[in-house]
């Protein structure tokens, strides 16, 4: 019954400090190397079943309604990478890369690149495999 607007300013403003506390809570400040490849991977799926619910709740707000998870999605994508992918992204991230290359291997690998490199290393760090 509110107004498209105000739903938009409430929901904007509430996930935005939900995701936040989720990716300081369940990556950050989970320390080096304290999580495992199948965390990463369990993590990355309820972080996008979060944004889907989002997504399905407020169908109204069409691609709007995924804007505030995109840090943590990309946050989650990283940790719950494998194989291939988790390769390019830990070279792409800590190799000799331009920031423009960086861009591009986040955006087709985890499908964004809201997240600064700095952050992106940290979030490697994380994972148990990172090598570092």
């Amino acid at each position: 019954t509110l107004p498209q607007t105000t739903v938009r300013s409430i929901y904007t403003r509430t996930v935005s400090h939900l995701a936040q506390h989720i990716l300081q809570r369940a990556i950050m400040y989970r320390g080096r190397g304290r999580i495992s490849p199948a965390e990463g991977r369990a993590l990355r799926a309820e972080c996008e079943l979060w944004a889907e619910t989002s997504r399905v709740a407020l169908a109204r707000m069409a691609g709007r309604s995924e804007a505030p998870w995109r840090p943590l999605l990309q946050a989650a994508g990283v940790v719950g990478a494998q194989g291939e992918e988790w390769t390019r992204v830990v070279d792409a991230t800590l190799g000799p890369t331009t920031d423009e290359e960086w861009e591009r291997v986040m955006v087709d690998v985890v499908g964004f690149a809201e997240l600064g490199r700095e952050e992106v290393s940290q979030v490697i760090l994380t994972r148990m495999d990172s090598g570092r």
